[in-house]
C-alpha cells in the first residue's frame, strides 16, 4: 500500500497519500458550560455511546454541577477507566464532569471522528496524554487533548467510510445482540433446570408435598425440609499465615488472587481472613441482586471474613447445596431475608438469618444423583454459551478491527474508495480509460434494437475501410448507414450465424467486402493489417438500459432497475459482454448479480438475445467473478472465471488474495485489455452446434446450440504453453494436469488451432503439422468438431476416422494438412515406411496420455516423424553398430518434435516423459487443473460423497470322497472364480443392486443410469442373465440392462452345456457395439453391466449409480468411479457407489495422488535395466554371441530376406528349445523377466540419452524370441468341476460413508524391478485351501500382500536371539514350543508395517499357526547351520 507514515502519529500507522494530518483541537471546540440537571436531562457516557442516564449511575446532590450538551455534540470521559466511554449525543441534555463535551467545527465529518475516537489505538492515545497518580485512573483533560495528531481525509471519503461503518458495524451489532440473546435464553434455561431439579427431583412420577417454603413450593414426599444451619455450620477460624493463597469470590467462581501486584485493594494483613479448604460453600451476603454471588470452593486458601464460609455437615452432598444457594439468589430469596439502609448497595443478609432459612434435604444419595445430572446437563450448556461467547469476543473483536481499518484507510489503496457499486463501475471505467485507451460512452449512445453503438461503428469502418465505404456510400446514398446496419444484422441474426461468427469473417453487401473486427495477424508482414488491428476502438458504458429511452421513462422506479446493467464492454460499437457488479463492502456478492442475471434480466431483450446480443456475461464482486454464454432465466447457467488458489496440494477454488487489489483485478489488468479481449474472441470463443440425423429424411439437423468461452484455466494454460513454445520452439515436451470437469477437449481444440498458425519472433512458423492422438479407436467426434468451428479453413483438419488406414495417415503426413486427429495405434504400421519428414516439425497433442504412452506406442510415433537420424540414404555405407545407434537416437525425445500430453491421473511413466522438473528434482506437470478444484467449482461430482461397502461371506465345500492335492495359487484363484460366478451369489448381489437402483436412484433421479461393474466378460454374461431373470421375475418394466465388452465368451468359457455358443456384445444386445453408447444415452434403457469396457474416456451425466464387483487398484479405480463425476445441469446430481469387493480406504488412497498435484519422486535408471540384464543372464537361455550375430545378419546389406529369415530363425529355435527345457514356473519367471526388461528398456530410452549398443541388441533378439515363446498361459493342467459346492452365500452392508475431502498425496513412484518369492509354491490339499478361502476374518487380504507380511515375520523370527539360542541347543520337536512362543513378539515388532494383517494374526491362533508354521522347519535349519559354522 502506498502511504505516509507521520513521526509523531504512529499510533495511526500508514494512511493513504491523499490524507492529510491535523490535530483534535482544528475539528473540535471545547463546550465547557455547566449547567443543572434540572434544566437538562441527565445522560450517561457509555462504550454504547450517550444515553439517558442510567439507573446504576452514581448520582449526587449537586444538581448544579453538569456540563451542558448539545445534539451532535462529541462526549468522550476523560477518565482512563471508562475507556471507550464516548459517542455523538442524539439530544441535548447534560454530564458530569468528568466528561469533555466537543462541539464539532465545519467541513469535517462528526461520524468519522466518533468511528475513528472509538478504535483502541486512538483510546491508549488519548489516556496516554493523561495525568494522575494512579495508573488506571489517570484524566486526559481538553488542554492535551487538543494536540493530539489525527487524520483528514477528503471530506467525501469521511462521509463514505461514516456511511459504510454505520451501515457495517449496524449489522454487526444486530448480530451481536441475537448472540445475547441466545445467551441469555441459555443462561434461563440452566436456570430452569437447576431449579426444576433441586425442587422437584429427577422423577417427575413421585408423590409431592407442600415444603413450607414460599418460593418452592411443593417437593417430593420423601424428601425433609431443615435448616441450613442442620446441614452446614459456619467456619470462624483465622488464618494467622504470612503469606497465605488469597482468594476472591466473584459470579464466575472461585480464584486466587496475584497479592505481589499493586492491582485492586489489598489487606494491610491476612491474618484475620478465613481458612478455605476444598468443598467449602463460600457466598457474598453483601450483593444479593446482581447474581448467583456463591460458589464451591475446588481450591485451599484464606479469603476475607466479609464473606460466610460454610462447611457441610454429614448426610450433606455439597454440590448438591451450591446449586440450591445459586437458586436463592437468583430467585431473590435472599434479598428477601436481607436488610439494610439502601437497596443499592447496602443490603445485606445477616448471618443468624442465613442459618434459619429453611432447605429442602433429599436423601444423600439422590443429592448426589441430582449433583452429578446436574454437572453433566449443566457443562452440556455452559460449553454451547461458551462458544456463543467466544463468537460473540471474534464478532466484536472484528467489529475493532474494520473500524481502524476504514478509519485509517489500512484496507488497502482502494478499499477506502471502492464501498459502493457506483465506485466499483468507475474504478473499472477510469481503469480502462488510463491505461487501455477506452472510450467512455454513455447509455443514449447504444442503440437498444441493435446492442450496437452506431457512431463507433462507423468511425472504426471509415478509419479502416474508407474505400469500402465510399464505395457503398456512392451505392446507397443517404440510406448507406441504414443500409449497412440492416445487412449486419440480417448476418447476425441468421439461423445458422451469429455475432461471433460475424465479427471473424468478412461480410459482403452489393458485391463490397467490409471486416467489423481486425484480429491480431500471426506476423508482422502484412504491414496494413496491423494497423488496422490498432484501430479496433474500446468503449466502456456504464448504467446501460435495455430498452430504449421512451420506453423506459413508462416504467416505474423498481421496474427501471431490472432493466439497467452496471456495465458493459463494446468493441467497434457491439457490445461484446456485460457486467453486473456487486461490492462485499456493501453485503452483496457475487450470488446477488447471478440471481439479478437470472431473476431481473430479459433473455429476450436485443442486449442479451443469444448469439446476437452480448457474448459473454459476468457477475463479479471484488473477490470472484462467474460467467454465462446464455441468459435463460433462471435456468440459467453461471460457470466460475476465477484463476484458482493455493499452489501444489493446496489448489482451490476462488482467487488468490491480492495485496495490491482485489482478488478479481486481473479481470481489468489483463482479460479486458485490448490485445487480451481480441485474442479470446478470435481464437476462443466460438458456436458448438450439435447434430443429429432425422431418422425420417436422413439429414443432418441442429439440435442445440451453444457458444464456447474459455474457463479461465483453459485460456490460462494455452497462453503459458504458447509462451514457452515461442521461446523453447519444439525441444520441451508439455504435460497437462487437467481433471475431469476441466474442458480438456476444448483446450486440446484450442492448442491444436493455436499452434498451427503460431510463428516466432523472426515470422517463421514453428510447427508444419499439429497432430492429435487418442488411444480410443474412434477419435472423439466433439474434438473433431471444436477444431473445425475455429476456424472454417479447407484443408486445414484431417481426421483418421475407422475407414481410414494407416497408409492414409502415412500420406497425410507427407502432404500439407495442418491438423490431423489419429489413433496411436496407426503409428505401429507407418515407423518405417513415412518418408520426407526429416525437415518438418510436428506438435503432437496426446489425449488420455496415461494409457497412450506404454513405451512401443510412443517409440512408434517418435520413430515416425524424428527427424535427428535418417540412414535410409547411406545405409549401405553403415555397419549394424551404427544402424542400432541411430535406432536408439529415434527412441529419445526428438528434436522436431514436442508432445502435449494431456491427462487427470499421470502415471509415473506419463511423468517421467512429459513432465517438467521443479526445484527439488521431482517430475510435475506444466500446468495444473486439479479435481480438487473441479469439485469445489461444482464442474465435477465428489463421487466418493456417498460410498456404502458390501462384504460376501460364503463357505466351500467338497462334493468328493477324494482330496487332491493341488497347487495352492491356482486352486485360490479357480475357488474365488466359482463363488463369484455361483448364481446364489449373483441372484443375491443382482437383487440388491436393482432394488437399490429402483428405490434410492431412480425415486431421486428418475433420469439416472447406472453401471454394473465386473471383473471378468463371464461374469457380465451371468450378472445380464440374471438381471433380466429378476425384473421378469418381478414384472418391473422401468429397468433394462445393456451389456459391454470387448471380444467373445464362449459356453465352454461359461461351463454351459452348449460349450459352441458365442457371446458378444452385440448378439446380446440386439444392435452394433457401436450403437450401445447411444442408445444407452436414450430413456429404453437404465443400467449398463461392463467388462473392461467404458471405464475410461466414457461421459455419460446420467449416470448416478455405481455397482462395483471386481478389485479396483490405483489409477483404475480413479478412473472407473470418476465415470460418475460428471454433473447434469440444471439437474443436481447425487452419485452412489455400492463396491462389492473394495473398502472405502484403498479407495481413498487410490484417489489421493490425483486429488490435487501429481509429483514422480522416483525414476528408472540404467542400473535397474543392467540388474534385470543380469538376471536374464543367469537363466542361461541364449549366448550373447548368437543375440550378436542375430543383429548383424539382420542389418546386413548383402543377405537376401529368406536368407536372413532361415539363419535368424535358427538361433531362435535354439534359444526356444532350452526354454522348453524348463518345468512351467521356470518358463512363467523366465518370460515374465523378459518383457520387463524389453517394457523397462523401452522406457529408459525415451527419457535418457542412454546408450548402449550391445545391450540394444541384446533387446532386439529379445523382441524377435518373444512370440516363440509360448509361456505366457502354460494352461492350467487341473478343473475343479464336480469336486467343489458352495452355499450359505451372505452379503453384509457396511456403513454408508460421506468422503467430503481428501488429503492429497501427490507423490508416485514408476514401478521398479524388486520380486519377491516363496521357495516354492507350497502345496496344500484341497481342504486346507478350502479352510483359508473360508477364514471367518470375513478379510479379502490381497495374496501377494499376505505373503509378503508372511516373509517379513520370517525374518523377524531369524533375527530373534532366544530362538537362536533354542535352536542350538535342541532339537525340532522341543524347538517347535520356542517358535510359536516368539510368534506374538516379532508380529508385534512388525504391526507397524503391515497393521491389518498382522493385528488378524495375532487375534487367531489357528490361523497364526496355518500361515507361519510353513517356516519354522527353514527357520530351525537355517539356525542351525549358524551353530555349526555354515
Amino acid at each position: 500500500m502506498n502511504g505516509k507514515v507521520e513521526e509523531n502519529n504512529i499510533y495511526i500507522g500508514i494512511v493513504p497519500d491523499s490524507w492529510d494530518k491535523g490535530r483534535i483541537g482544528s475539528i473540535y471546540i471545547l463546550r465547557n458550560v455547566i449547567v443543572s440537571d434540572r434544566d437538562y436531562d441527565p445522560l450517561s457516557v457509555t462504550m454504547k455511546g450517550i444515553l439517558p442516564q442510567l439507573e446504576n449511575a452514581a448520582k449526587t446532590n449537586a444538581h448544579d454541577d453538569r456540563k451542558l450538551v448539545k445534539k451532535g455534540d462529541f462526549v468522550i470521559n476523560s477518565r482512563s477507566d471508562r475507556r471507550g466511554s464516548c459517542g455523538i449525543s442524539n439530544r441535548d441534555g447534560s454530564v458530569s464532569l468528568i466528561n469533555l463535551v466537543l462541539e464539532p467545527r465545519e467541513n469535517m465529518e462528526p461520524k468519522f471522528y466518533s468511528w475513528f475516537f472509538k478504535t483502541e489505538q486512538f483510546s491508549a492515545e488519548f489516556y496516554r496524554w493523561g495525568h494522575g497518580i494512579v495508573d488506571d485512573l489517570w484524566t486526559t483533560t481538553w488542554k492535551d487533548m487538543k494536540n493530539i495528531e489525527i487524520i483528514v481525509p477528503p471530506l467525501s471519503e469521511q462521509k463514505a467510510i461514516a456511511d459504510y461503518l454505520d451501515d457495517k458495524c449496524g449489522q454487526i451489532d444486530e448480530i451481536a445482540k441475537i448472540i445475547e440473546e441466545q445467551i441469555t435464553t441459555l443462561e434461563q434455561y440452566k436456570r430452569s433446570i437447576i431449579t426444576e431439579k433441586v425442587t422437584k427431583g429427577l422423577s417427575s412420577n413421585v408423590p409431592m408435598k407442600e415444603s413450607g417454603i414460599e418460593w418452592i413450593g411443593d417437593i417430593p414426599e420423601h424428601w425433609k425440609v431443615s435448616k441450613i444451619k442442620d446441614r452446614f455450620y459456619r467456619k470462624k477460624s483465622k488464618a494467622l499465615q504470612e503469606n497465605p493463597i488469597v482468594l476472591s469470590l466473584a459470579r464466575s467462581g472461585i480464584k486466587i488472587r496475584d497479592i505481589s501486584t499493586n492491582e485492586g485493594q489489598l489487606a494491610a494483613s491476612y491474618y484475620e481472613y478465613n481458612p478455605v479448604d476444598v468443598d467449602d460453600m463460600l457466598l457474598n451476603p453483601m450483593d444479593l441482586q446482581s447474581g448467583a454471588n456463591c460458589s464451591l470452593s475446588k481450591v485451599c486458601g484464606v479469603i476475607s471474613p466479609a464473606y460466610v464460609n460454610l462447611r457441610y455437615k454429614k448426610n450433606t452432598y455439597p454440590s448438591f447445596y451450591d446449586y440450591y444457594f445459586k437458586i436463592c439468589y437468583w430467585s431473590f430469596a435472599f434479598f428477601s431475608y436481607g436488610k439494610g439502609v439502601s437497596f443499592d448497595n447496602r443490603w445485606t443478609l445477616n448471618e443468624d438469618t442465613l442459618m434459619r432459612i429453611k432447605a429442602p434435604f433429599p436423601p444423600l444419595s439422590e443429592q448426589k444423583a441430582i449433583a452429578d445430572y446436574l454437572d453433566d446437563k449443566c457443562g452440556q450448556i455452559d460449553e454451547i454459551i461458551n462458544g456463543k461467547k467466544k463468537q460473540l469476543e471474534t464478532l466484536l473483536s472484528y467489529k475493532q478491527s474494520i473500524i481502524y481499518e476504514y478509519v485509517t484507510g489500512k484496507k488497502g489503496p482502494l478499499m477506502n474508495k471502492i464501498l459502493t457499486e457506483k465506485q466499483y463501475q468507475q474504478y473499472i471505467i477510469d481503469y480502462l480509460v488510463s491505461h487501455d485507451g477506452y472510450i467512455e460512452r454513455k447509455n443514449d449512445d447504444i442503440d437498444k434494437n441493435y446492442a450496437l453503438d452506431k457512431e463507433l461503428l462507423f468511425k472504426f469502418l471509415e478509419d479502416t475501410q474508407p474505400d469500402a465505404i465510399e464505395r457503398l456510400k456512392k451505392i446507397f446514398k443517404d440510406k448507406y448507414e441504414e443500409t449497412i446496419i440492416n445487412s449486419i444484422n440480417n448476418k447476425i441474426i441468421g439461423k445458422s450465424s451469429s455475432l461471433i461468427e460475424v465479427l471473424k469473417s468478412e461480410i459482403e453487401i452489393s458485391n463490397v467486402k467490409i471486416r467489423l473486427l481486425y484480429t491480431k495477424p500471426a506476423t508482422t508482414f502484412n504491414k496494413e493489417l496491423n494497423e488496422n488491428y490498432t484501430k479496433n476502438i474500446f468503449s466502456v458504458v456504464q448504467e446501460v438500459y435495455t430498452k430504449s429511452k421512451e420506453k423506459i421513462e413508462k416504467l416505474s422506479e423498481e421496474e427501471k432497475q431490472k432493466e439497467r446493467v452496471d456495465l458493459v464492454i463494446c468493441i467497434n460499437g457491439f457490445v461484446i459482454t456485460v457486467f453486473e457488479l456487486k461490492c462485499n463492502e456493501s453485503g452483496q456478492n457475487y450470488e446477488d448479480a447471478i440471481r439479478q442475471f437470472r431473476e431481473d434480466r430479459d433473455p429476450k431483450s436485443r442486449l442479451f438475445l443469444f448469439k446476437a446480443g452480448s457474448i459473454v456475461d459476468f457477475a463479479m464482486d471484488l473477490e470472484e467473478c462467474y460467467m454465462t454464454t446464455k441468459l435463460n432465466g433462471t435456468s440459467t447457467y453461471f460457470l466460475p472465471f476465477n484463476k484458482g488458489k493455493g499452489e501444489g496440494i493446496e489448489t482451490g477454488k476462488g482467487n488468490p488474495l491480492n495485496s495490491d487489489g482485489f482478488g478479481v483485478s486481473y479481470m481489468w489488468e489483463d482479460i479486458l485489455t485490448k490485445d487480451a479481449l481480441l485474442d479470446i474472441l478470435s481464437r476462443f470463443v466460438f458456436v458448438e452446434r450439435k447434430k443429429e440425423k432425422d431418422p425420417v429424411t436422413g439429414k443432418e439437423k441442429t439440435t442445440k446450440e451453444s457458444i464456447i468461452f474459455p474457463r479461465y484455466h483453459q485460456l490460462d494454460c494455452i497462453r503459458k504453453t504458447v509462451a514457452d513454445v515461442k521461446e523453447n520452439k519444439t525441444s520441451m515436451n508439455y504435460l497437462i494436469q487437467h481433471s475431469a470437469g476441466s474442458g480438456k477437449t476444448y483446450t486440446i481444440a484450442w492448442l491444436a488451432h493455436r499452434l498451427s498458425s503460431l510463428h516466432d519472433a523472426d515470422n517463421n512458423i514453428i510447427y508444419d503439422n499439429i497432430i492429435i492422438v487418442t488411444d480410443r479407436v474412434v477419435v472423439d467426434r466433439q474434438l473433431q468438431k471444436a477444431v473445425c468451428a475455429l476456424e472454417h479453413k479447407t484443408g486445414l483438419i484431417k481426421v483418421m476416422n475407422e475407414d481410414c488406414s494407416s497408409n492414409d495417415l502415412k500420406k497425410a503426413l507427407e502432404g500439407n494438412t495442418k491438423i490431423i486427429a489419429t489413433t496411436i495405434q496407426k503409428f505401429l504400421y507407418i515407423a518405417d515406411i513415412v518418408k520426407g519428414l526429416k525437415d518438418k516439425k510436428f506438435a503432437v497433442i496426446i489425449d488420455e496420455a496415461h494409457s497412450s504412452t506404454a513405451g512401443k506406442d510412443m517409440a512408434a510415433v517418435t520413430k515416425a516423424l524424428g527427424s535427428d537420424v535418417d540412414y535410409e540414404e547411406d545405409k549401405f555405407n553403415m555397419d549394424a553398430e551404427d544402424i542400432i545407434s541411430d535406432e536408439i537416437c529415434k527412441h529419445g525425445k526428438q528434436s522436431n518434435v514436442s508432445m502435449f500430453a494431456f491427462t487427470a491421473t499421470p502415471k509415473g511413466t506419463t511423468l517421467a516423459l512429459f513432465g517438467r522438473l521443479n526445484q527439488f528434482g521431482q517430475h510435475k506437470a506444466f500446468h495444473l487443473y486439479s479435481m480438487k478444484q473441479a469439485i469445489e467449482e461444482g464442474f465435477i461430482l465428489n463421487v466418493l460423497q456417498s460410498f456404502t461397502p458390501y462384504q460376501t461371506f460364503y463357505k466351500i465345500s467338497k462334493k468328493i470322497e477324494a482330496d487332491p492335492r493341488f497347487q495352492t495359487k491356482k486352486a485360490k484363484k479357480k475357488i474365488a472364480r466359482f463363488a463369484m460366478l455361483h448364481e446364489t451369489n449373483i441372484a443375491q448381489r443382482i437383487e440388491i443392486i436393482i432394488e437399490h437402483f429402483r428405490d434410492i436412484v431412480l425415486k431421486e433421479q428418475p433420469w439416472a443410469k447406472a453401471m454394473v461393474v465386473t471383473g471378468s466378460r463371464a461374469e457380465a454374461v451371468k450378472y445380464y442373465e440374471a438381471f433380466n431373470k429378476y425384473v421378469s421375475d418381478k414384472g418391473y418394466t422401468d429397468v433394462h440392462p445393456l451389456v459391454a465388452f470387448s471380444g467373445k465368451i464362449t459356453g465352454r468359457q461359461l461351463e454351459e452345456a452348449d460349450e459352441d455358443k458365442v457371446y458378444t456384445e452385440s448378439s446380446i444386445n440386439g444392435f452394433s457395439d457401436k450403437e450401445t453408447q447411444d442408445r444407452f444415452d436414450k430413456g429404453d434403457y437404465q443400467v449398463l453391466l461392463v467388462a473392461n469396457k467404458y471405464q475410461t474416456g466414457f461421459d455419460q451425466p446420467k449416470l448416478c449409480a455405481m455397482y462395483v464387483l471386481k478389485k479396483l487398484n490405483g489409477i483404475a479405480a480413479v478412473q472407473t468411479l470418476s465415470r460418475l463425476n460428471r454433473t447434469y445441469p440444471p439437474f443436481n446430481k447425487r452419485a452412489f457407489i455400492l463396491d462389492f469387493v473394495n473398502s472405502i480406504d484403498d479407495i481413498v488412497a487410490a484417489f489421493k495422488p490425483y486429488y490435487t498435484s501429481t509429483i514422480l519422486c522416483n525414476t528408472v535408471t540404467p542400473e535397474l535395466v543392467y540388474e534385470i540384464d543380469q538376471k536374464i543372464d543367469s537363466f542361461d537361455l541364449f549366448d550373447i554371441d548368437d543375440a550378436i550375430e542375430t543383429n548383424d545378419i539382420f542389418y546386413s546389406q548383402d543377405i537376401s530376406k529368406n536368407k536372413k529369415a532361415e539363419k535368424i530363425t535358427f538361433y531362435l529355435s535354439k534359444a526356444n528349445s532350452k526354454f522348453k527345457t524348463f518345468d512351467s514356473e521356470k518358463q512363467r519367471e523366465v518370460y515374465l523377466t523378459l518383457r520387463r526388461f524389453v517394457r523397462f528398456y523401452e522406457f529408459i530410452l525415451q527419457v535418457s540419452t542412454f546408450e548402449d549398443t550391445d545391450l540394444h541388441k541384446k533387446y532386439n533378439f529379445i523382441i524377435w524370441l518373444l512370440p516363440y515363446l509360448k509361456a505366457g498361459r502354460p494352461g492350467e493342467g487341473f478343473s475343479l468341476k464336480g469336486m467343489i459346492d458352495g452355499n450359505n452365500f451372505y452379503q453384509k452392508k457396511g456403513n454408508e460413508t460421506h468422503v467430503n475431502s481428501i488429503d492429497s498425496n501427490p507423490n508416485i513412484q514408476l514401478a521398479t524391478a524388486e520380486t519377491f518369492n516363496l521357495t516354492e509354491d507350497e502345496e496344500k490339499k484341497l481342504s486346507d485351501i478350502i479352510s483359508e478361502v473360508n477364514s471367518k476374518t470375513g478379510k479379502s487380504f490381497d495374496n501377494d500382500v499376505a505373503i509378503k507380511a508372511a516373509l517379513q515375520i520370517r525374518d523377524l523370527l531369524k533375527k530373534n536371539p532366544d530362538l537362536t539360542a533354542s535352536a542350538k541347543t535342541n532339537g525340532l520337536n522341543d524347538f517347535e514350543f520356542s517358535f510359536y512362543s516368539s510368534i506374538d513378539d516379532a508380529l508385534v515388532d512388525g504391526l507397524q508395517q503391515n497393521q491389518e494383517f498382522f493385528t488378524m494374526l495375532l487375534n487367531n491362533t489357528d490361523i497364526k499357526k496355518d500361515v507361519l508354521g510353513i517356516f519354522m522347519k527353514s527357520i530351525y535349519e537355517d539356525l542351525k547351520k549358524e551353530k555349526n559354522g555354515d
